[in-house]
C-alpha cells in the first residue's frame, strides 16, 4: 500500500511555531477593533443618546461598528434619559459570547451610557406577533425537568399550540425565554427545550411562565 510521506518533524514544529507567532499578532488586531469601536462609540454619543425610533440611520451605523468587531454582534439601547442603557448581544450565538465579554471589558467609563452585557431578564415580557399569529407570554406556563450536570430542561407549553405549527410555536417560545431568563443563562445552563400544548400530561404540574426567573434560579440555588 502507497503512504504519504509523512513531513519531516522540523518542518511540522515549525508550522506550529509559526502559527504561535500569529496567536498575538490576531489578539492584537481583535483588541485594536474593539478599541475602534469605543472611539467611533464615544464619537457619536450624543447623537445616540437622541436616537428615538427604530428607523433611525444612526442604528444602522452603531449596527455597522459593533459588525466590524465581530459579525455576529448585535445591540440594544434603552429609553432615553439622563443615562442611557446600551446592551451588547451575540444574538444567542454561543460562539460570539467570548467577544460580547471582552467588548464589554474594553468599555470606556460613561457618565450618560450603563453598558450591559448580554440580553437582560425583563420583568415585562412582550406580547408578540409572528407570520400573523399573536402569542401572549400571560397565557403561557412551564415545568422545569432533570438534564445533564448543570443545565436544566424545560417544558414550555402555549396557548393554542399546534404541531402542524411546532416550528412558529417554536420560535415564539424562544423569544419568551429569551426575555424571561436573558441570554446568558438561556445558553449557558438551559438544556432541552419542548414547546407543548395544554393537552400534554404535564400540562397539570405547570406553573405561569412569569413564576420561570424565580423557579429557575430556585433550581440553580440548590445545586
Amino acid at each position: 500500500m502507497n503512504q504519504r510521506p509523512r513531513a519531516p518533524r522540523f518542518h511540522r514544529m515549525h508550522r506550529i511555531a509559526a502559527l504561535l507567532l500569529l496567536v498575538p499578532t490576531m489578539l492584537h488586531a481583535q483588541q485594536a477593533k474593539r478599541a475602534e469601536f469605543w472611539r467611533w462609540f464615544a464619537a457619536h454619543s450624543q447623537v445616540l443618546q437622541r436616537v428615538d425610533g427604530g428607523s433611525d440611520a444612526m442604528l444602522d451605523s452603531l449596527g455597522a461598528a459593533l459588525a466590524r468587531v465581530d459579525r455576529n454582534l448585535t445591540f440594544e439601547l434603552g429609553p432615553r434619559g439622563a443615562r442611557r442603557d446600551l446592551v451588547l448581544s451575540a444574538d444567542g450565538i454561543r460562539e460570539a459570547f467570548p467577544e460580547v465579554e471582552a467588548l464589554y471589558a474594553a468599555a470606556p467609563p460613561m457618565a450618560q451610557w450603563h453598558v450591559i452585557k448580554f440580553r437582560p431578564r425583563r420583568a415585562d415580557l412582550s406580547r408578540l406577533t409572528i407570520a400573523g399569529r399573536e402569542f401572549d407570554p400571560a397565557h403561557a406556563r412551564f415545568l422545569l425537568t432533570k438534564d445533564e450536570p448543570g443545565k436544566v430542561g424545560i417544558l414550555l407549553f402555549l396557548e393554542h399550540y399546534s404541531s402542524a405549527d411546532h416550528k412558529l410555536f417554536g420560535q415564539a417560545g424562544f423569544l419568551m425565554l429569551d426575555e424571561a431568563l436573558g441570554e446568558y443563562d438561556l445558553e449557558t445552563r438551559v438544556g432541552a427545550i419542548d414547546f407543548l400544548g395544554r393537552e400534554s400530561p404535564y400540562f397539570a404540574r405547570s406553573r405561569p411562565l412569569a413564576e420561570l426567573p424565580a423557579a429557575f434560579d430556585a433550581f440553580f440555588a440548590k445545586r
